[in-house]
């Protein structure tokens, strides 16, 4: 969960200012459905060597 936070930071709100909480929630809204538009972006975010089971 925690690239998938400081991958939404890095690439939907860096660099912005929000006039109030709404304006953050939306802007938090709009940044996860965009996301969960793309699973190859979070399989790629989430993805570690050491989580791949080696074959016997």
């Amino acid at each position: 969960m925690e690239q998938i936070i400081l991958f939404l930071k890095s690439n939907r709100f860096a660099n912005r200012v929000f006039m109030d909480v709404a304006a953050l929630r939306e802007a938090c809204w709009a940044g996860w459905q965009w996301l969960t538009d793309q699973p190859d972006v979070i399989t790629k975010t989430t993805q570690r060597s050491w989580t791949v089971a080696p074959l016997c």
